[in-house]
């Protein structure tokens, strides 16, 4: 859980995922989500992260070919620089983006949706991982800029990039060394003791519908039988 400072708020609300409580819970979301992730096939996996020091220890997957990157109100960094609109085109083609807290913290969420939808192969999946609303850690960065998207509308920006959702996920990180965090699959129904911290879209960018283009035989019609 964020500390509290002598304001209740964090001088920089995004620096807070670089301190061990905030490094924690990336860490155990991530192992929440390992056994789903290692399940989506292909070469290709970028992580994309809050901060540099986020996207540096973000933890590996099985797939060979990895990127880190980091998103923020600046725009996208990597080993490329600073791009405002998106990563370059030679990072397109990915198998597996990984977004964790940079779509509904930040100003203009669509535009990084379909940045991340550039990004992806087709047949690809993508996981956002995001806070809910009213959990502890964004009671706390009230007032800080740092914006916040109910699992619902996040859900109808996905679709609006282009995404096809095919799963939501609740997620508890653990909030001390002495308990265990969960995950959990809903539709919409969670157990009313389970404390709504985070929660995961699974979403997949589809093949475009395939439509018969050609000519239309034409079959005469039978007279009836006298």
């Amino acid at each position: 859980m964020p500390a509290a400072s002598t304001s209740s708020q964090p001088e920089n609300p995004l620096a807070w995922f670089d301190s061990a409580e905030g490094s924690a819970v990336l860490v155990d979301e991530m192992g929440l989500l390992m056994p789903l992730l290692v399940r989506c096939p292909g070469q290709r996996v970028c992580h994309v992260l809050p901060t540099a020091r986020a996207a540096a220890n973000a933890q590996p997957t099985l797939m060979p070919i990895e990127t880190r990157l980091w998103c923020d109100g600046a725009g996208w960094h990597g080993d490329f620089g600073t791009l405002p609109d998106g990563p370059p085109r030679a990072l397109h083609g990915q198998d597996l983006v990984i977004a964790a807290h940079v779509i509904a913290t930040l100003p203009e969420p669509q535009a990084r949706l379909e940045a991340i939808y550039r990004m992806l192969a087709t047949g690809g999946t993508a996981y956002f991982v995001e806070f809910y609303p009213w959990s502890l850690y964004r009671r706390r960065w009230r007032g800080r800029g740092l914006g916040a998207l109910s699992l619902r509308r996040l859900l109808a920006l996905v679709r609006a990039a282009g995404f096809e959702v095919s799963a939501t996920y609740a997620l508890r990180p653990r909030s001390s060394l002495d308990s265990t965090g969960m995950l959990l699959r809903h539709n919409w129904r969670l157990p009313s003791w389970f404390p709504l911290r985070a929660y995961a879209i699974r979403a997949c960018k589809r093949e475009p519908g395939m439509t018969l283009v050609g000519a239309q035989r034409a079959f005469p019609l039978e007279a009836p039988n006298a």
